[in-house]
């Protein structure tokens, strides 16, 4: 059965979903500046329908060596991923489904 952390406001405060109060509420079930690990969640909220689940997420920063500028060179840059016979490859392929899709075509109107 789905599972998610029952997460608990701090002093007791209960949420309507709707208040802006939510949002700046400090949790119980989880602390600031703290990554939260499996093992350190104390109570599981079993996933009803019409029960309402807070969600939460963190993030942890690292700092790159990569400079900012050239952050998505390894994406941009397909010359150690695919080789160039695969493009040509590709380009060849779709030249002659082409043709052959336009033969199917004219054999019909003919």
């Amino acid at each position: 059965e789905p599972m998610s952390v029952e997460h608990r406001f701090l002093g007791g405060f209960v949420w309507d979903g709707q208040s802006p109060d939510g949002y700046t509420k400090s949790l119980d079930t989880c602390t600031d500046n703290f990554h939260m690990d499996r093992t350190q969640i104390t109570a599981n909220q079993v996933v009803k329908a019409g029960v309402p689940i807070l969600y939460t997420y963190d993030v942890m920063w690292q700092e790159s060596p990569v400079a900012w500028s050239s952050r998505w060179d390894v994406y941009l840059n397909e010359d150690h991923m695919v080789p160039a016979q695969v493009h040509w490859y590709s380009i060849t392929n779709s030249i002659l489904v082409v043709l052959f899709l336009s033969l199917l075509v004219v054999s019909i109107l003919v």
